[in-house]
């Protein structure tokens, strides 16, 4: 189980990995496809300074992939490390010293060629030690053996974190190279093992059939374990490939129709990606299009990615045998020969086929070869896309699950650079842009009386996401809040609300009040308490039939302008609650400093009124208080008859929860009220 949570830690960081080296392989694409640019124009163009200054860029680019993997990667899993054990450690350190430890793997390797293996074939290495140095080097740093405890007296937090990576920046590093040097840096099982797996060849005649498969499942193979194929492959060129016009099954014939986009004849990929219904997917496929006509797919490999990636493997390694058993089938008929001109591996695809050939046919199998790998993708595609939007929704819901969690720092997460932080800045901006497009509305849970008739209803906000579908009140609120933006949201929800209440009245439904949720952040803005009665006169509604609840759980700052503010609207004949009253420190203090028309118990308390005798005690005496004071009292989350029947009994006026209705749109709330008699209003 530990090994398996370990792998899955492993194959995140490596997924992750190759994703932030993302903009590093565009820009390798780029350079490459432009260095094509001669092939095209019979070597024209070849001494240009924009050819010169692409090979450069090729060199800084895809010349140093495996050096940047080892460094994403590395970070990635120091970071997931130091946030699982709270290590005092930034995740830089070990990531800056795995890629000083992959450096050493490459130079004792290749020595004076060491710059030269930086790039894409050493990328199997680079994530390889990666990990294993990641491992090493929070094992040591959990159970340092030396402290250096001398050392970290009186430095500041920074200098601390680097003297504390001191022991295990020795020993993982060393123990990593002299494992390495003794053991591993003469190894070369496949320069080895190839000859014998692909068996002699005909000097005449080429590769056999067999044979052009089991070259092409080499290559699959290794660039699925992230291994450059096609580069290993060169050490045994001489062997394997044969050269020649009209050479059956050459090297020439593999570029031809086993790698059209690529290795894994991925140009299929793109189109089956072009097709899919994730939008991610297909940016990564337009943009992989023009180098895929190149044959240069480095882009998907590992920036989709295919390496590792369980569910493209069986279409990555059948596609180019498909590809080629179909070319075979054409030139044992007679209808495509390689009778034509040579042609390099990075010829456009159609192009490529022909001019190897010299006729249209050459280019017609291509294109039935592409479409046949696209097939053979496409439902391998939406596999891998319903997999990724399945890990996506879990990973949002649970983000949102904490983003609800009470006493949550709403506004701290606001500023953070992290996963958390961008969600709710996404949800921020995405609550601005979608407020004017419909995707906010209303809806209406009933209170009611003691005699089961509706006495009033309360106002909830609901927020249908375009891309996440419905989200939790008390997320986007807290966000609203810390943002400001409960201002103009507040407002959309007093005019809807007033809306909502002269169709009710056009509907021919008696007046009821409705009750409307405020944030103490909308009170503290003085213009509110012009605002509100300026609008209820507008809509011609009367003040009585308004009830402003205040959450008691969120501390109400109370100044003379805020006290005065409410007063007055008391005196308009707006009704003032309190909402959750029980459940914070502050509920006796607004009990006795705000004049008060509703009180609503906090719905953990109904919660346990039958299994508890002390809840039903504070219950009791909060009626006892509430009619002394004509203030009714209302109960929430009732979702059983007991409930109802006891809270009658305890002294309650108004109830309200899942046992009468849940949160109802306006027109479902018009048909509720017609089946239930409403209340006549009192006072």
């Amino acid at each position: 189980m530990l090994l398996t949570k370990r792998f899955s830690t492993w194959l995140e960081a490596i997924q992750h990995g190759f994703v932030l080296t993302l903009p590093v392989v565009m820009l390798g694409a780029f350079a490459l496809t432009l260095l094509q640019i001669p092939h095209l124009f019979n070597h024209a163009f070849e001494d240009s300074l924009l050819l010169q200054v692409a090979t450069w860029v090729l060199q800084g680019s895809y010349g140093i992939m495996a050096l940047t993997l080892v460094l994403s990667i590395s970070y990635r899993l120091a970071d997931k490390s130091q946030k699982k054990l709270n290590l005092s450690l930034d995740p830089m350190v070990p990531a800056l010293l795995a890629m000083a430890t992959f450096i050493t793997f490459i130079f004792l390797e290749f020595n004076q060629n060491t710059l030269a293996h930086l790039g894409v074939t050493s990328v199997a290495k680079a994530i390889v030690s990666a990990i294993v140095f990641n491992e090493l080097f929070i094992f040591f740093f959990c159970h340092r053996i030396v402290k250096l405890g001398f050392l970290q007296n009186d430095v500041d937090s920074n200098m601390h974190q680097a003297l504390a990576a001191i022991y295990p920046a020795i020993l993982a590093p060393f123990i990593m190279v002299i494992i390495y040097a003794y053991g591993f840096s003469d190894w070369y099982p496949l320069k080895n093992l190839l000859p014998v797996i692909v068996g002699s060849v005909n000097e005449s005649v080429g590769l056999s059939y067999f044979q052009s498969i089991t070259l092409v499942c080499i290559n699959q193979m290794l660039w699925f374990v992230g291994i450059h194929g096609s580069s290993l492959l060169e050490l045994n060129a001489e062997l394997i490939y044969m050269q020649g016009q009209g050479v059956l099954y050459s090297r020439q014939f593999l570029d031809l129709y086993a790698h059209m986009g690529g290795g894994g004849a991925t140009l299929g990929l793109i189109i089956a990606l072009l097709c899919s219904a994730k939008s991610d997917d297909r940016k990564l496929a337009k943009y992989a299009l023009l180098p895929g006509i190149f044959n240069i797919n480095e882009l998907l490999i590992f920036g989709l990615p295919i390496v590792l990636n369980r569910f493209l493997f069986l279409p990555f390694l059948l596609a180019p045998i498909v590809s080629i058993s179909i070319a075979r089938l054409a030139i044992e008929l007679g209808l495509v020969t390689l009778d034509g001109v040579n042609t390099s591996w990075n010829t456009p695809v159609l192009l490529s086929g022909y001019l190897a050939s010299g006729q249209i046919s050459g280019a017609v199998v291509q294109l039935i070869g592409v479409l046949l790998s696209a097939c053979l993708y496409w439902p391998f595609v939406k596999r891998f896309n319903a997999d990724q939007r399945l890990r996506h929704e879990q990973k949002l819901k649970s983000m949102i699950h904490t983003l609800g969690q009470p006493n949550f720092d709403m506004k701290k997460a606001m500023g953070a650079r992290n996963n958390l932080g961008s969600l709710c800045r996404r949800l921020d901006n995405d609550m601005r842009k979608q407020l004017d497009e419909g995707c906010f509305a209303m809806h209406y849970q009933p209170k009611m009386n003691r005699q089961g008739q509706v006495a009033s209803v309360e106002a909830l906000i609901r927020w249908q996401h375009k891309e996440l579908s419905s989200l939790p009140p008390c997320v986007f609120i807290q966000i609203a809040e810390a943002t400001g933006f409960i201002r103009q949201l507040g407002r959309w929800i007093i005019e809807t609300c007033l809306k909502d209440m002269k169709d009710m009245e056009k509907a021919g439904m008696p007046a009821l009040q409705v009750a409307i949720n405020v944030s103490p952040i909308q009170l503290h803005e003085l213009s509110f308490f012009d605002y509100l009665p300026k609008k209820v006169k507008q809509y011609g509604i009367q003040a009585s039939l308004i009830e402003l609840e205040i959450t008691e759980g969120q501390e109400l700052l109370m100044s003379d302008d805020l006290f005065n503010g409410l007063k007055n609207l008391s005196l308009q004949g707006f009704s003032i609650a309190l909402d959750d009253f029980g459940m914070g420190y502050t509920s006796l203090r607004y009990l006795q400093t705000l004049n008060l028309d509703t009180l609503k118990l906090d719905g953990s308390l109904v919660k346990d009124v039958t299994q508890s005798e002390v809840v039903r005690d504070i219950i009791r005496s909060m009626s006892s208080l509430t009619q002394n004071r004509g203030v009714k009292l209302v109960a929430e989350w009732v979702t059983n008859k007991a409930q109802y029947e006891l809270l009658i009994e305890l002294g309650c006026d108004q109830f309200q929860g899942q046992l009468f209705s849940m949160p109802v749109d306006i027109y479902d709330l018009i048909s509720f009220c017609v089946k239930h008699s409403s209340a006549q209003q009192s006072g």
